[in-house]
C-alpha cells in the first residue's frame, strides 16, 4: 500500500453517506434532521428551525462532497501531474459551503434558545432505551454515546450548539489546507487524515442524532 493510499483509510467509509445524504426533503434524513418536532409544535418558529437544519445540513454536505472530490484528486496524483489549480478551487468551495452551514447554524441556534420544547418529545427522549438502540443498529458506541449524553437529558439545544462548533473546527482546518495550497505546497499527511476523520466523525454523529429523533416520532 503506498503512501497516498494510507492517507484516505477513512474515505471509502464516506463514500456512502455522501450517496444518501443528497436527499433533504420534509425533516430531510440524516444531519440532526426529524428533531425541530423536540420544540414547540405547529409554529411557523418550528417551520423555520427546521428550515435552517436542513438548509446548514445541505451546505454541509456539499462542503463534504468538495472535500471528497478534493482528497480523490490526491489519491490518484502518483499516476496523473498534480492539478494545483483545481485542487484550490475545490477547497475554495469547500469553504464556501461550510461558511453558509455556519450561518444557517447560527441562525439555527438563535431560534432555538428562545423556543419552547415541546415536552412531549423531550419526555420521550429521557426514556428511551439507547442501549438497546445501538446495539439493535450497530452503531459506533463510541460516537453514539456523545449522542446520548446530550439526548438523555433533552438537550437538543446542545446538539445545535456542537453542530456550530463543528463548523468552525473544519474551517480552521480547512483554512490550513487552503494557506498550503495557496503556496503550491501538498498539505500534509495529518490535516488530510484530520479534516476525513473530522467530517466522518461529525457526519456520524448527526445521523445518529437524526435516526433516533425518526425511531421516538414512531412511538406512540
Amino acid at each position: 500500500m503506498n503512501k497516498l493510499r494510507k492517507r484516505f483509510m477513512f474515505k471509502v467509509l464516506l463514500v456512502p453517506l455522501v450517496l444518501v445524504f443528497l436527499c433533504t426533503s420534509g425533516f430531510g434524513r440524516i444531519v440532526s434532521n426529524y428533531s425541530p418536532p423536540a420544540f414547540a409544535v405547529l409554529t411557523s418558529t418550528v417551520n423555520n428551525i427546521n428550515s435552517y437544519v436542513i438548509q446548514g445540513g445541505g451546505a454541509f454536505l456539499k462542503s463534504h462532497s468538495e472535500v471528497s472530490n478534493f482528497l480523490n484528486l490526491i489519491e490518484i496524483s502518483e499516476i496523473y501531474s498534480v492539478d494545483y489549480s483545481e485542487l484550490k478551487t475545490l477547497i475554495d468551495s469547500a469553504i464556501e459551503n461550510m461558511t453558509m452551514a455556519k450561518f444557517y447554524y447560527t441562525q439555527l441556534n438563535l431560534l432555538a434558545q428562545v423556543t419552547p420544547y415541546n415536552s412531549v418529545v423531550i419526555g420521550k427522549l429521557h426514556v428511551f432505551n439507547y442501549k438497546q438502540f445501538q446495539i439493535a443498529n450497530n452503531l459506533n458506541p463510541d460516537i453514539f454515546w456523545n449522542v446520548r449524553g446530550f439526548l438523555k437529558v433533552g438537550d437538543v439545544r446542545g446538539i445545535y450548539q456542537k453542530m456550530l462548533a463543528d463548523t468552525d473546527r473544519i474551517l480552521a482546518i480547512l483554512a490550513e489546507v487552503q494557506l498550503s495550497l495557496s503556496n503550491n505546497i501538498m498539505p500534509e499527511n495529518a490535516i488530510l487524515w484530520t479534516i476525513n476523520q473530522e467530517f466522518f466523525t461529525c457526519l456520524m454523529f448527526d445521523q445518529y442524532t437524526a435516526m433516533v429523533f425518526y425511531e421516538i416520532l414512531q412511538m406512540n
